[in-house]
């Protein structure tokens, strides 16, 4: 028998422990993991000495744009980065224009913008904010539900009206009613009330640049996040949803995650983004706009690496948050008036990881947990994604941990054409990313034509 692909010679790392061995592919799925002398004959052969081989990074926390916003970013251009950056499945955030909130959009998105134009595979989130819709939602072979708790107060995006929910009655009748579909929700926790409160004393006291509104970020210990992430493990505690807490970097939140779960909260699971652990002061005061939002306090950063490395945060999203650059300009007055985020980091968060690992950080086991054991798990693709075993989709990547690169902004696929850590040095690299037994990258360049990526529902879904 000849087989599509062989990658022999590699280390192979699970969640668990590694094994020096290769991996054949035939027809997109892992049929057999021996060593070399067992593997049998191949069409093409991938020689992986020296090379980390880790299951395909699953991201859940994509903003790709598209639509009214494709200037910012769009489906082709955002795949290709997560290519580049080691990523074989993206799951796009519902705050787009207009937002993904009934069947109908989600099936527009999906079809007229996603398929064909895709890299990598992929699936969408919709928002739960229209109750009536969450059933119907259901049935699409979605993995999740989004929900927002925030409004922005002096722009209309990306946190708009229409699918920011400030009402707690709201919240627990999305919750009751997403329980009913067995599917997670994922919470953007944010209090209203301490905003409005936090933002004018802000206002009075720093303005409106850059460091004001990071600081408006971490002001009370960051209350506005925290209260809210309590009442949200409340609710889902009194509802039994299964609830997910997203962009939980907050030392309190943290605590309080890993205090529920202590407890024998079993429908609790937690992300955090790369920008935690490695987003500093520093960086936003010389990117302003370009990296906000984003920053965290010293003791933020070594609480998001305690919950990474102890289980309490479940995974690694990488918060891709891309606008253009001139839209980003005016922030130097007011950042208030343009949109937040942290441009380009579908390319970038693997190879930050694997920096982060080099220096001790982490481990390699750790990152398969965190990027692709836990995702596929959690949201119904295990075990066709997010390990590496006989039967499972051929999604790989080939990292090369001696490997030292510098990001570059001129090397961003995304349209935004940025990244917040453009100079910045790393020591591990992902050199080929392998989406069911398909080389899409290799040494960085893109090596198929967009539409390769696949809409991948849930398992069981029909």
């Amino acid at each position: 028998m000849t087989v599509d692909l062989v990658i022999k010679n590699g280390t192979i790392y699970s969640a668990h422990d590694s094994l020096r061995a290769g991996i054949a592919v035939n027809d997109e799925k892992i049929v057999a993991i021996a060593k070399e002398p067992n593997l049998p004959k191949a069409d093409k052969t991938i020689d992986a000495s020296g090379k980390v081989i880790i299951p395909g990074y699953i991201d859940l926390h994509a903003h790709i744009r598209d639509l009214e916003t494709a200037y910012k970013d769009d489906y082709e251009h955002a795949s290709k980065a997560a290519a580049a950056g080691g990523i074989t499945m993206h799951v796009d955030m519902p705050n787009v224009k207009p937002p993904t909130n009934t069947v109908e959009r989600f099936i527009d998105k999906k079809e007229n913008y996603a398929e064909g134009h895709c890299t990598v595979d992929f699936n969408m989130f919709p928002s739960a904010s229209i109750v009536e819709e969450i059933p119907k939602l259901n049935n699409l072979g979605i993995l999740g539900y989004k929900i927002f708790m925030i409004v922005d107060s002096k722009r209309d995006y990306p946190h708009m009206p229409g699918i920011g929910i400030t009402d707690l009655g709201h919240l627990l009748d999305i919750f009751k009613n997403v329980q009913k579909t067995g599917l997670p929700v994922i919470v953007h926790p944010h209090n209203m009330e301490l905003q409005d409160y936090i933002e004018k004393e802000i206002w009075a006291e720093l303005g409106t640049d850059p460091m004001a509104y990071f600081e408006a970020g971490l002001r009370y210990d960051s209350l506005m996040r925290n209260l809210s992430a309590s009442n949200c493990i409340q609710i889902a505690e009194a509802t039994g949803v299964r609830l997910q807490i997203t962009h939980c970097g907050k030392s309190k939140m943290i605590d309080m995650v890993r205090q529920a779960k202590a407890a024998g909260m079993t429908n609790l699971t937690a992300d955090a983004h790369a920008h935690m652990v490695t987003m500093t002061k520093e960086i936003v005061e010389k990117l302003g706009p370009l990296a906000l939002g984003g920053g965290t306090k010293p003791e933020d950063r070594e609480a998001s690496w305690r919950g990474f490395n102890d289980g309490t945060i479940d995974m690694l999203t990488s918060e891709h948050s891309p606008h253009s650059q001139e839209e980003k300009k005016a922030g130097w007055e007011d950042m208030w008036k343009v949109p937040g985020g942290v441009g380009s980091a579908l390319q970038e968060t693997l190879p930050l990881m694997l920096n982060h690992i080099n220096n001790g950080r982490t481990s390699l086991n750790k990152l398969v947990e965190l990027t692709s054991l836990n995702p596929a798990k959690v949201f119904g693709l295990y075990p066709k994604k997010g390990v590496i075993q006989i039967g499972s989709d051929a999604d790989l990547t080939i990292i090369d941990m001696k490997k030292e690169d510098v990001i570059r902004n001129e090397n961003c696929y995304s349209k935004c054409g940025y990244s917040c850590y453009d100079g910045i040095k790393v020591k591990g690299v992902p050199i080929y990313t392998i989406c069911r037994g398909t080389v899409v990258m290799k040494d960085g360049d893109i090596t198929v034509k967009p539409g390769y990526g696949k809409f991948q529902p849930r398992l069981g879904w029909k």
